[in-house]
């Protein structure tokens, strides 16, 4: 009974992997998708889980990671060791915290050339030392600036689709610009408000929780986003087979992504 069950996950699992793989080739040349986004902190994904994708996709999109904090050297040496093509640290709030992300990068680094260095500014007190955050020394070597929506919302006690998150987002976006570096904007996207966050802020990607969109190649905006999430559902119903133990997180979070793809 066993050996039977554990065939027939391998034969689900095989079947979704070769969907994955073909939603991430339409995203890719289709749909201006230029890398995949996981993280060891709010996405909670496992190193288990990043190896994965890392082999199984790694050979379409190049793979990006959020990892659990400014200094999570664990989750940097590991990163290293699996080969992603980009480190994400998460709420960078001061030039402190951006000083501590780049000197534990270089711990495990040997060429930051061989890795895309991105930085989170999500809160309202990463909005308010925006300015002494880029204008640090250690700005220069980043490649890009990410505003992320949900947790700045929070911060500021107001919905995401707020005007105030907008203008604050749009604020961020320029001032990025103005360093020279480009942005990306994720945070509860819907294939509707990110036609909104591409026409008045600026940015040059938008992101949802496992894919990035480039939207100078991007012809349909709203497909796109659409297609994403759907990957996203796609993802996780793989992880209900690798992963059976967190199924009522992952239908939790199937149930919040059909809610914005139908917005």
């Amino acid at each position: 009974m066993n050996g039977r069950r554990e065939a027939q996950m391998l034969r689900g699992e095989n079947m979704l992997l070769e969907e994955i793989r073909e939603s991430v080739k339409d995203l890719r040349d289709n749909y201006g998708a230029c890398g995949l986004k996981l993280g060891t902190e709010a996405e909670g994904n496992t190193f288990e889980d990043i190896r994965y994708m890392k082999e199984n996709v790694g050979d379409i999109l190049p793979i990006v990671v959020k990892v659990g904090g400014c200094e999570a050297k664990n989750d940097i040496r590991m990163m290293s060791e699996i080969g992603v093509s980009g480190i994400i640290g998460p709420m960078i709030e001061s030039p402190y915290a951006l000083s501590i992300f780049v000197r534990t990068l270089k711990s495990y680094y040997k060429d930051l050339s061989k890795v895309k260095k991105i930085i989170n500014i999500e809160s309202i007190t990463s909005f308010e030392n925006l300015g002494r955050i880029l204008n640090h020394p250690d700005f220069e070597i980043i490649d890009q600036v990410t505003i992320g929506r949900t947790d700045f919302s929070t911060s500021i006690s107001s919905h995401v689709d707020d005007e105030k998150v907008f203008k604050y987002v749009k604020e961020i976006v320029n001032a990025s610009h103005k360093a020279g570096k480009i942005t990306s904007v994720g945070g509860s996207i819907t294939p509707l408000n990110a036609i909104k966050i591409k026409d008045f802020t600026g940015t040059e990607k938008i992101n949802i929780r496992t894919v990035v969109i480039d939207l100078k190649k991007c012809p349909n905006i709203y497909e796109a986003i659409r297609k994403s999430l759907e990957l996203e559902i796609l993802l996780l119903k793989n992880n209900k087979i690798l992963f059976p133990e967190y199924n009522s997180y992952f239908e939790n979070r199937i149930k919040v992504i059909k809610e914005r793809i139908a917005c």
